[in-house]
């Protein structure tokens, strides 16, 4: 639908694309894995984005690409261009910073991130009470996931189903990293054994 509507400029008022429906244009592409289509439409549409958003939504929705296909530290480095002073970039950004400093295994600047975003979310008067609790959650369940390794599979399936029944911000990409661990954690019983006989 949305490859239809742009090839008949239906999306377009004035000749210039609203930098939500660029977003959104990428998020539904990048859902589809199409990587090579969502880095085209990126440079060949950023020119109908209003040249005062236009950075920023070129630079967050490369970042949201890079997160996608795995390049992380290609996320850290395209973030770093964002401008914060439009709340949904400022969390957003922030957001995929946390998860990319976790898969590049980076959690001394993860803990300090952290602790930083959360004075951010409680000292700014213009997030929502709803959007703030999104976001702590997110910040919550990261540090409990950074705490998890040592936990037996019983406890990080509790984990699991506390992540389940929030609603956190990132909330697929938690689940994913609780069930990477599920994986390979031993049961309560054998982690007990073990313990017995060192």
């Amino acid at each position: 639908l949305y490859k239809s509507a742009l090839e008949n400029e239906i999306l377009l008022v004035n000749n210039e694309m609203s930098q939500w429906t660029f977003k959104n244009i990428v998020s539904n592409a990048l859902m589809l894995k199409e990587y090579e289509w969502t880095e085209d439409f990126i440079k060949n549409y950023s020119v109908k984005l209003n040249e005062k958003v236009r950075n920023n939504a070129v630079t967050f929705n490369l970042a949201s690409m890079f997160f996608s296909k795995g390049n992380f530290k290609e996320v850290l480095k395209a973030l770093q261009e964002v401008q914060y002073d439009e709340i949904f970039y400022s969390i957003n950004s922030r957001s995929y910073m946390i998860r990319a400093y976790y898969e590049l295994d980076e959690m001394n600047a993860l803990s300090s991130f952290l602790e930083s975003f959360n004075i951010y979310l409680n000292r700014n008067k213009e997030i929502s009470k709803i959007q703030k609790t999104f976001y702590l959650n997110l910040i919550k369940f990261t540090k409990k996931l950074i705490n998890s390794n040592s936990k037996s599979k019983e406890e990080l399936i509790s984990f699991k189903i506390e992540i389940e029944n929030s609603s956190p911000a990132g909330k697929s990409w938690l689940l994913e990293k609780v069930d990477d661990l599920i994986m390979i954690a031993k049961p309560k019983s054998l982690k007990k054994k073990i313990k017995t006989r060192s």
